[in-house]
Order: C-alpha cells, then structure tokens, then sequence
C-alpha cells in the first residue's frame, strides 16, 4: 500500500540529538505513513544510530559523500514513497497528534495543495495572533500575504509545511528551482524557496495556526552560527523573494521591516553574537539595497518563475 504521508528527516552529525526526533514521530506513524532518514556521510555514529530504527516504515539511507544540505533534501524527497511530503529537522520534534491533524485536514479538504503549520520553540507559538484553529485560503491571498509578511505569519521553517510529493519531485528537476538553490549558499533558505516555489503552483493552502512541531535551541556550533546570523537569513530570503514573487521596490523594504521586527529578539540573545551579528548584517544591509536600486531603474534585471 502506498503511503499517505513520508516524514523526511535529512541528517548529519546528530548522533545525540536524532533518537529525540524519531522517537517523536514513530507513535504518529501508523498504518498509512513512513519515515525516511538521510544521513548525510556523518562522521560520527547518527548513521547507526538511525539504522536502529529501522522497520517496515522506517527506512534509512546514507550518502557516499557529504552532497550539502540542499543535495541532502532533494535525496529525501527522491526517496519518499508518500502521497505527502513533510520534513522533520534531526534536531527538532513533531508534537503529538502532528500527523492525526495532518489527515484530519487531508480528509475534509481534498484540494489543498499544501498544509502549513505553526510552531513553538517551548515558550512562543511563531503566530501570536488569535484566529480559528484551521484556516483555508487561497493560493493568490497567500503569495500576497508572503509579500508583506513573510516573517510574522509565514516562517517557513522545514518542519513547518507538508506538500504533495509529486509537486516536490517536479520541483527538484526544474532548471530554475536548481539555479535559485545554487546561490543559497549553505543551503540556507532552501526551505523558503520549496515552500515559495509550491505556493505558485497551488490553488488552496491550509494554514494550522496550533503549533505541530518544536524547535530545539541548543549550541551545537552550526545550529547557533546559523540561528544568529541575521545577514545570511536576509541575503537568503532576498534571493528567494525577488525571484518568485517579483516585489515591487517598495515591497522590498516591507521585506526589511518586518525582518528586522523578528530578528530583533535573535539580537538580544547574545550580546557577543549581536555585535558579530550587526557588523555582517550592516555590510550585507547596503549591499543588497544597492541591489534592490540597481533592479529598480532596470540596470540588473530578475529571472522571475512563470507559473
């Protein structure tokens, strides 16, 4: 039987912290899901690890050589089986009764195209706003909202969205998803990208406001460098704005706006890190705005995706 749903988690170097997300999804599979695990050619024991998981639904896979984030995603989602895709950072958690939630959505509305979700990192829901518990919206009311408030409604976290599999298997062979993804440098953003890229190509979305998942705030050296660099999420972001959604110049400093608004708190985390932070984030600041000028008087044109 084909599965309804694959969980991807992609992988590298979490060998005590990947139990925590298996063990947070395993109780959710039952008879109509699957987990997928790529390890990206870690170098210590998360491959082993995850083998000890393995089962009927559960299946794992490792890489010859470290291929990136990026590459590592796109295995995950040639790998799925699932009607649905939705990843699970290997640092991260589902929340029970993620997936029951999932199908309850599945069943009552046959023509979304993609599920969003809030989360939580253990002491704020990403939305603060009150609203319904599900919301249906359209596609077009979606790309509008994501124009303006990408950061307050739409963090577009992995963990955040699920989407038709086939959607995502159409994706990872488009020349441009393949050009945009390139200068993602770190693969930063990706998940952005993914999300933007489906969002273009859908009618109706679904949109969770409880939170389904949880992020972990830990120091694992990679997970706060990039937490707390405020420049790469920017530049990131730019990249993946002004290819899919063709901003208007003013709409590019909304983008600004409501990103400084979040990342606000990220500054006040760390004071050491913040001063880092600030001195990357001011030259990337007037880099890109130079950017944004150039485009807007025509001198650099933007490839924009053609739905």
């Amino acid at each position: 039987m084909t599965p309804k749903i694959t969980i991807a988690i992609p992988v590298y170097n979490r060998q005590d912290l990947i139990s925590v997300a298996i063990e947070s999804v395993l109780p959710q599979l039952g008879q109509d899901a699957e987990l997928v695990i790529v390890d990206n050619n870690s170098t210590d024991r998360t491959y082993e690890v995850a083998q000890s998981y393995v089962a009927s639904n559960v299946r794992v896979y490792r890489n010859d050589s470290n291929i990136g984030f990026t590459r590592n995603c796109i295995k995950c989602i040639e790998c799925a089986n699932g009607e649905w895709l939705r990843f699970l950072m290997s640092d991260d958690i589902f929340l029970p009764g993620a997936l029951d939630l999932m199908r309850k959505i599945m069943r009552s509305n046959p023509d979304v195209d993609i599920l969003f979700s809030k989360g939580t990192n253990g002491d704020k829901i990403a939305d603060r706003q009150h609203r319904q518990e599900v919301e249906i919206i359209s596609a077009e009311e979606y790309n509008t909202l994501q124009r303006h408030w990408r950061y307050y409604r739409f963090p577009a976290m992995p963990n955040a969205y699920a989407i038709k599999t086939s959607r995502m298997k159409e994706m990872v062979i488009d020349e441009l998803f393949l050009q945009i993804s390139k200068e993602l440098e770190f693969g930063h953003c990706v998940d952005y990208l993914m999300l933007a890229y489906n969002a273009r190509k859908s009618k109706r979305i679904a949109i969770i406001n409880i939170p389904t998942y949880r992020i972990a705030i830990h120091d694992q050296e990679e997970s706060f460098r990039y937490r707390n660099n405020i420049a790469l999420h920017l530049s990131g972001d730019y990249v993946v704005v002004s290819q899919m959604y063709a901003p208007s110049f003013f709409e590019k400093f909304y983008f600004y706006e409501h990103a400084l608004k979040i990342y606000r708190q990220k500054l006040k985390s760390c004071f050491k890190q913040s001063i880092q932070t600030m001195i990357f984030m001011s030259i990337d600041f007037f880099k890109v705005m130079a950017l944004i000028i150039l485009s807007h008087l025509g001198i650099l044109s933007e490839k924009v995706y053609k739905s």
